[in-house]
């Protein structure tokens, strides 16, 4: 199903229900779950979050038995100043149904997001700034050197940027990213030296185009890290546009999570929640 994006209000909204699951907008500025339980990229105030605002809806949401207390059926997170898409299973058996077709990969997140191009790359990372693939690193710098947009979408068509995280800078706000086979995250991701993630994480870019001096494109994961997508651009030169936190603050923030690919709980028919611009 396709829907119209909501307006930038500031309100929560169910976009659709069933018995089983439903999927909710989260606007900009609301965390995903309960104090505790959120990442620590920005403090956590008294404003209501998503799970908190839904639970009062739906009074018997707040029953399942997710993966953190407080949580009930949330399969995924948004970060605050993200907007979109965000599900919900709303009984037990949900739950454990699509927290199995999450770790098979059959639960696909698809983003929205524009970024500037200031190649400055991502400080604690490994390289301190990477291309998306190794053979394209000298045409990456000298399009990064021009401020080519142009160039550096048509190398950003169709790749697959993987990387290691690990926590980085004061309270571990931020992250920095690694290559899958860089040794000093190895040896990190074995337990010896920094703390490196043991996985790897990857976004497909779906879609790129050059926008004058901007990029946008449309990227897709199916297991996600904290800030993955914010960190994996800036660590290529990219910070998304209005990213006080990897990039500049200017403007709107425009990581939108508009689309949702999931195995319906009972039937396993594949379910597409989307939303329009």
């Amino acid at each position: 199903m396709e829907v119209p994006e909501p307006p930038h209000d500031g309100q929560p909204r169910i976009i659709t229900r069933t018995d089983r699951y439903l999927v909710a907008w989260k606007p900009a500025g609301m965390h995903s779950a309960p104090p505790g339980n959120t990442s620590p990229s920005l403090p956590v105030s008294a404003e209501t979050n998503l799970a908190d605002w839904l639970f009062a809806q739906i009074p018997g949401a707040c029953a399942v038995r997710g993966r953190k207390p407080g949580e009930g059926g949330l399969m995924h997170r948004l970060d605050r100043d993200t907007r979109g898409l965000v599900l919900f299973a709303l009984d037990n058996d949900a739950f454990r149904a699509l927290d199995v077709a999450a770790s098979g990969g059959s639960f696909r997140k698809r983003y929205r997001l524009t970024t500037d191009v200031d190649g400055s790359g991502l400080a604690g990372s490994r390289p301190l700034l990477a291309s998306p693939m190794a053979s394209l690193a000298d045409r990456w710098k000298k399009g990064l050197a021009g401020s080519d947009a142009t160039s550096l979408a048509s190398m950003l068509a169709g790749v697959t940027i993987e990387s290691r995280f690990r926590p980085f800078g004061p309270g571990g706000r931020r992250v920095a990213c690694a290559r899958a086979d860089d040794p000093v995250a190895l040896r990190g991701a074995a337990g010896s030296g920094k703390a490196w993630t043991r996985e790897t994480y990857c976004t497909v870019v779906s879609s790129v185009t050059a926008d004058g001096g901007r990029i946008d494109a449309e990227v897709e994961l199916s297991r996600g890290f904290r800030h993955q997508i914010r960190a994996q651009f800036a660590w290529m030169g990219l910070p998304l546009v209005g990213d006080g936190l990897y990039g500049e603050a200017e403007g709107e923030f425009s990581l939108v999570a508009f689309r949702l690919d999931f195995p319906d709980p009972e039937s396993g028919e594949q379910i597409l929640v989307s939303l329009t611009c």
